[in-house]
């Protein structure tokens, strides 16, 4: 396991969720990965089967983002879950090159002023 988490923060969109989980799953990545899901409703039964297997994936539903107040809270809290180091955003419809992300891990560890 690395030093980064990745933070999935879902809001609505679910055609996104499989298509950003399976790819995550598909690559093999190593990052624990936190699903903080503002939506109206909780992601499919597909998706949460998939999750179920993997043992650094968490997945929480928070209360609908019907506000930024309620969005902000969500981030805070998701934060406090992390223990790795780093820590990146993510969005469902984001294509992560998980490759150039190792590389910026690299470049921070070599680099601690940054």
């Amino acid at each position: 396991m690395t030093n980064l988490t990745i933070i999935l923060l879902l809001k609505e969109r679910q055609e996104y969720n499989y298509r950003f989980i399976n790819h995550f799953l598909e690559n093999n990545i190593n990052y624990k990965l936190i699903i903080s899901d503002g939506s109206r409703e909780q992601v499919e039964t597909n998706i949460l089967k998939l999750i179920k297997k993997k043992q650094n994936i968490t997945y929480i539903k928070y209360p609908e983002d019907k506000s930024y107040e309620l969005f902000y809270k969500k981030i805070s809290n998701s934060l406090k879950l992390v223990k790795t180091k780093y820590v990146l955003f993510a969005s469902n419809d984001d294509f992560l090159i998980y490759k150039n992300i190792d590389k910026c891990l690299n470049f921070l560890r070599k680099n601690n002023d940054y």
